[in-house]
């Protein structure tokens, strides 16, 4: 199924990542999934408006979907980046 085949693309992704040593795998789907954890080009913003997360090509995002992506990408960014 398309969902088991999603899966295995992001496993791939993951394991070609870990071989690099600076670099880290960001996992989006629970960010840009819905509920369940499906796919989705629609999700509900925290103001209750359903907005557009994705582009019509199904992989890029629209300004909705990198605003929900952009925190977790600084967080992860930070985690590697020591302050001083």
């Amino acid at each position: 199924t398309k969902h088991q085949t999603d899966e295995q693309i992001d496993r791939i992704y993951a394991e070609e990542v870990a071989k690099a040593p600076r670099a880290r795998y960001l996992d989006s789907r629970p960010l840009l999934a819905d509920d369940k954890g499906a796919y989705a080009t629609h999700l509900v913003d925290s103001a209750g408006d359903r907005q557009r997360v994705r582009q019509d090509d199904g992989i890029h995002l629209t300004e909705a979907g990198a605003e929900r992506l952009a925190p977790a990408v600084v967080d992860a960014i930070n985690a590697l980046t020591p302050l001083y």
